[in-house]
């Protein structure tokens, strides 16, 4: 197998397989044909052999991202609590009918429930 010396800062070296030797399965699947090493290729032989499939899980930021969308909810749910005090008292048939809610003259409540369910949506999908 022939090999690939590259000379990295520092003086040192790191030696790798050719990619496209005799050694390599050849990739069959949506790129097919295309003989130089990268992405394509790539995904073709994971495809075919599903141990060579690999990917990162970024777990730490998965549950980083999942406390900073709790938290905003967290803010949302104040907001719109909030919001249905401020209507008690001035419209308080806004706070009985969903239809009302969504078809409000209010664009910051309209707003903030598309916000919620925006972010729920997100939230939910990772959660689950």
């Amino acid at each position: 197998m022939a090999e690939h010396v590259e000379t990295f800062e520092g003086g040192g070296a790191a030696k790798c397989p050719e990619y496209a030797t005799k050694d390599v399965p050849k990739a069959t699947g949506t790129f097919e044909g295309i003989d130089t090493p990268g992405y394509p290729k790539l995904a073709d032989l994971m495809a075919q052999y599903n141990q060579a499939a690999i990917f990162r899980r970024f777990r730490s930021l998965n549950l980083f991202n999942l406390m900073r969308m709790q938290a905003e909810l967290v803010e949302l749910e104040d907001r719109l609590r909030e919001t249905f005090k401020s209507n008690e008292k001035g419209n308080p048939f806004l706070l009985q009918d969903f239809f009302e809610m969504s078809n409000s003259e209010d664009d910051e409540l309209r707003d903030l429930l598309v916000k919620i369910d925006q972010t729920l949506q997100n939230y939910s999908a990772l959660v689950t």
